[in-house]
Formats: structure tokens, sequence, C-alpha cells
């Protein structure tokens, strides 16, 4: 599946219907926020010992005038960041979110532009982007937050975090050190102030992005809403206080690049594709259900006629597992010609009610509807007639012409409710559906004709 997504994914879990280990691990770049990112080199009060011993001097009676310009004295090697950190953001946890995991973070060793394409399967070291090697940091962590009072968990404004340090020391790949990677940030910033101008040179000179690896640990899985970098560091106050503390944030989001990758076991996916009592969709495994729609068994009879509606409903079937949890239902699926699955996501498209429909899950009647397809029915019929019609053998060289893919996806939606974005679900999803080889219960389509009078 196409790693384009809204939510990163970060984790590990062991699928309860097929035991099998599902492993996520993501890439996320950062954007540029506008406006100043840092202050000027005589606003800010973080130096090195050194720096400080020599700019906060006091004079032989211990005064020192707070207020002084130091721009033409501080340099950029005397500046540096108190600290940095990534704030990881979970939401939707999946298992349990108390469960001790570690995570290391690299950065990359190249940008990632948004032409590039990667799927759930990638693998960022193989390819290049991280150097295993050179890592930022290790870490133990919890989706839940252990560190904050429970009152203030238990707020309705409270966000769930978690925090990673980056206060190592690091070397860019100059060879320069610094005491910790905000420094080097701030310090690229200071030499050169156009290489924070927007995402794309800020990518190319700067920070090319992370990569947080899944290591060790099983027992939960969570959507990640976004990562953000901190830069702590002073700046200058007034002549009582001399400094205050101030930060500058990087977010990582779905507005820049955002991949997730899957570990799993593939065998496991095969097992539940031979299954011929019912059909699955299930991510990340990446199972979707074929549907044959039957096209030339609606036209008899009815040649003469225009479709007004077809509606078709695929009900979802419960499964046992005698695990503590079982996967939630995507809440969205999109019906979509077979032949058409990997250009609609690679080219970001939406809904069209021609060839593309979705559907939301309603737990009332434990199904999807498309209450209208009929959009889609007209675009294959009139495939096949013109294929026909041009080449009396065109079907057998087209079989999959009447065929439609059901996909679990996510979508992402404007303030006033419209569709702005779908992405592939690569979220833990799983839904048994009545079909297969040897369904249960036939699915069901109403279509309703309309007829000229002569």
């Amino acid at each position: 599946m196409l790693a384009r997504c809204a939510n990163a994914r970060l984790g590990c879990i062991r699928d309860p219907e097929t035991g099998a280990l599902i492993k996520s691990s993501y890439i996320t770049q950062f954007y540029i926020l506008e406006g100043r990112l840092f202050p000027e080199p005589d606003s800010m009060r973080s130096f090195t010992p050194e720096a400080q011993e020599r700019l906060l001097a006091k004079d032989s009676e211990g005064n020192y005038d707070y207020k002084q310009k130091l721009l033409d004295k501080v340099k950029t090697e005397d500046i540096i960041a108190d600290s940095v950190q990534l704030v990881v953001f979970p939401i939707n946890v999946t298992g349990d979110s108390l469960q001790p995991m570690n995570l290391s973070v690299h950065e990359l060793t190249k940008p990632i532009f948004e032409n590039k394409k990667f799927y759930s399967n990638y693998d960022p070291v193989k390819e290049g982007y991280v150097d295993e090697d050179h890592c930022l940091k290790r870490q133990t962590f919890t989706f839940a937050d252990q560190t904050t009072d429970s009152a203030e968990t238990s707020s309705s404004s409270y966000t769930t975090y978690f925090r990673i340090p980056l206060n190592n020391e690091y070397t860019d790949k100059d060879g320069n050190t610094y005491n910790n990677y905000g420094t080097y940030v701030i310090r690229k910033y200071y030499e050169d102030k156009n290489n924070f101008k927007d995402f794309i040179t800020f990518i190319k000179n700067v920070c090319p992005g992370m990569y947080l690896k899944m290591e060790n640990g099983t027992g939960a899985l969570a959507n990640i809403r976004g990562t953000a970098l901190n830069i702590y560091f002073k700046v200058w106050g007034n002549d009582s206080i001399p400094y205050i503390s101030s930060y500058t944030t990087y977010f990582g989001t779905e507005e820049v690049v955002q991949a997730t990758s899957y570990q799993t076991d593939v065998t496991s996916k095969d097992m539940l594709a031979e299954d011929e009592t019912c059909t699955y969709l299930k991510t990340p495994a990446g199972l979707y259900t074929e549907a044959t729609l039957p096209i030339k068994e609606m036209r008899v009879g009815h040649e003469k006629d225009s479709l007004s509606s077809v509606k078709v409903e695929f009900k979802s079937m419960n499964y046992e597992t005698t695990d503590n949890f079982k996967f939630k239902q995507s809440s969205y699926i999109l019906m979509l010609p077979k032949d058409s699955v990997s250009t609609f996501f690679e080219e970001s498209k939406l809904t069209d009610n021609k060839t593309a429909f979705l559907s939301s899950f309603s737990s009332s009647s434990n199904s999807y509807v498309f209450s209208n397809i009929a959009g889609i029915i007209s675009y294959l019929s009139k495939q096949y007639s013109d294929g026909i019609a041009s080449d009396p053998n065109w079907e057998n060289a087209h079989p999959d012409w009447n065929k439609v893919v059901l996909v679990p996806v996510e979508v992402t939606a404007t303030t006033g409710g419209n569709v702005s974005a779908i992405y592939n679900n690569l979220g833990i999803t799983s839904c048994k559906l009545v079909g297969g080889a040897r369904q249960i219960k036939p699915i069901k389509m109403s279509v309703v004709y309309n007829r000229l009078s002569e």
C-alpha cells in the first residue's frame, strides 16, 4: 500500500486472528513556521561556558549592564541550545498503552522529496535513507504519559504525548561536533538564514528528517498524529530578570513527507486469502475484497432503460478471538475499478461518483452500504459495449473489466465537512465480509431503472 497517510504509525502488536507480529516504524520531516525562528544574536542568552564568561563578565565593581548590545561580540560558535527533544503525539492506541517498548531515532542521510513514492513495505535502511550506525537516541517509552499528574491527563484539554531527548553530542556530515542536535540547528540558522526560508531549503541544508524505528517490545501500536522537534534556549529578559526561557518548534505532520513502514508475516495473509467462506478487509496486511458486478445480467430485459440508482450492501461477519481485544473495522472503504487502485492513491484522487465511491461503516446495520453506484455500472457497461464493438474477443483480453475492489481508507475533511484527502488505511483494522466462493448468504443489489414512455 502507498505509505502516504494522514497519521503515521508506531509500535508492535500481535494479530489476534492470525498470530502474526506487526511492527511499525515511520519517517517524518519538519516544516518551517512563518516568522522569525530564532532571535537576533544579541538577544540570545544561551552560550558555551567559555562565551558565557567572556560575554557576561562583570566589571571590577561587580556591575553588568544587561541592556548592552552584544551584536558585535557574539559569534555563531558562542551560541548553544540548552536542550532539544522530539515530542510524539500518539492517538487511538491499539493494545496496552502502558506496555514498555523500545525505539531508536535516526537522522535521514538525505532529503526525501514529495514526488518520491513509498509503499508500506519499504526499508529506508536498504534504500540508503538511514545509516543505522549513527543513532541519535535509543529510548524506552510507553504510549500513555506516566510522568504527568493524573488530574491533568484526565482533563478534556490534555493531549497525550511522550518525549525523546536528543541531548547527546552530535556530529554533522562535515565532521563538526555540537553539544546537542539543537545547537547544530541554531548555528545553521545564524550561519545562513536562507537555509530556513522554506521547507525545501531546510530539508536540503539542515534537517532531512527523522526515522523513528520500533526496536523491541510487543503489545501496543498507535496512530501518530504528529511529531514535533522542540529546541530550547534562553533570551534577553529585563533588568530584574536577565533571561527568560524560550523555544522554537518544528512540526512533522501530513503537510510534509510522513511515511509509515511495516514488518509483518506475509504467510498469514495468504492463509486468510484462502478462506472461501468470507472475504477480508484487513490492514496493514493489504487484504482487499474483490467484487464482480453483474453488469451483463443487469442489462437483460433493460436494453433500452437507463439506470437511476444501484444500492449494494456488504455485511460484516463477527469473528471470535481468545485475545483480550480484536481489531476494529475500518471506518471507511472505497470502491474502485480493479485496474485503477494504484493510480487513485498515487495521483491523490477523490471520489467522483463515476469510478470512485466512498462508504462508512454502520454499526447499527453492521455493514458498509453504497447507496448509489449507478455511475460505475454505467461506466464499466460502456467500456464493455465499446470494447466488444471494436473487438469480439475484447472480453477475453480484459477478464477484469467488471471487477471492483473494496479498499479500507482514511479520510480527511475540511471544516465544512467536504472530503479533502483519501489515503490507504495503514492502521490496525480487520473486517470479515459476507462473500467468498462458498458464501453463506447472498449479497443483494437494489436496482432502479428509468424507462421512457413510447
